[in-house]
């Protein structure tokens, strides 16, 4: 029997779906700060001053060239992570990472999502 709507059929939209809530809030941000500065920061670390509760419980650490890589702590071990790569002034990429649930936007858009699934 084929259940449509299945998770296991469709891992491009189960990843959307388990990463908007955690990273719709990083993208107002960088957004807002694109609006007011003309153009994004360098790194996430930048929206602090203007949104000091955003990466709450964040440890970072910068990955070289792949950006600086963001993970969410929670109880000893890694809940989530975010990567940020500013591209140019006015673009970036942004990873997400949850569990078997990958997605990377470019300046917001999804360009790639993916949940591994096994049986």
């Amino acid at each position: 029997m084929l259940t449509t709507g299945c998770d296991v059929f469709m891992p491009k939209t189960t990843a959307r779906i388990v990463a908007k809530p955690y990273v719709a809030p990083v993208l107002a941000a960088l957004e807002a700060y694109h609006k007011s500065h003309n153009h994004y920061p360098k790194t996430l670390d930048e929206l602090q001053p203007e949104n000091p509760k955003l990466l709450e419980g964040f440890q970072s650490e910068n990955a070289g060239i792949n950006g600086t890589l963001y993970t969410k702590v929670k109880g000893g071990y890694v809940d989530w992570t975010l990567t940020y790569k500013l591209d140019t002034s006015g673009s970036y990429v942004l990873g997400f990472q949850r569990g078997e649930a990958f997605v990377v936007y470019k300046n917001g858009k999804v360009t790639s999502a993916d949940s591994k699934w096994w049986m």
